[in-house]
Order: C-alpha cells, then sequence, then structure tokens
C-alpha cells in the first residue's frame, strides 16, 4: 500500500512512498477544490491542461519535474500548489 505524504491541499502517492519515483511507476496525484487544472514542467508526462481532482501518470522520462495543481479559489482567483518529483532509472531499483 503506498503512502500518502500531503503537501497542503495536494497528495501524492507512489509505489515507494517517497518523492522519488522509478521509470515506468504509475503515480496519483489528488487535490481538492474546484476546477482542478494540473500542469508538469516536463511536456511529455501529459498532465499539462489535465482536469479533475485526481490524475495519474505514467513517467517514463528521467529527471527532476515540478508537478502543479491550480484550483478555482470561489472569488474570481485560484490557487495552486506544486510538488516535486524525481524520476529515477529503473535500473537503479535493484
Amino acid at each position: 500500500i503506498p503512502l500518502v505524504p500531503s503537501l497542503g491541499a495536494i497528495q501524492f502517492s507512489a509505489p515507494s512512498g517517497t518523492r522519488y519515483i522509478f521509470e515506468g511507476d504509475q503515480v496519483s496525484f489528488t487535490a481538492a477544490g474546484q476546477n482542478v487544472v494540473w500542469s508538469s514542467s516536463v511536456a511529455q508526462d501529459n498532465l499539462n491542461g489535465q482536469t479533475g481532482n485526481t490524475v495519474n501518470g505514467r513517467f517514463n522520462t528521467l529527471g527532476q519535474r515540478t508537478i502543479v495543481a491550480r484550483t478555482d479559489n470561489g472569488r474570481g482567483g485560484f490557487t495552486s500548489r506544486s510538488i516535486t518529483i524525481n524520476v529515477l532509472s529503473a535500473l537503479a531499483r535493484q
């Protein structure tokens, strides 16, 4: 069962239970709020523009990236939170 550390209103879970994951691992991100829009600093992650309170991603490129959830604050503006993760080579799993 993966651990779910919390970062503000965004939760991060991964098979490793840390902010380090291995290439090919599936990761779930959850944000509370309305009209959540997701983005990643790495375009190949295919998270940019996804919507909904939960998104799932499979990360196939190595390196550090920042995942951002932007939510409607109910007053005509928005709030955002981010988390930085590192994707390690699957060969490092051994």
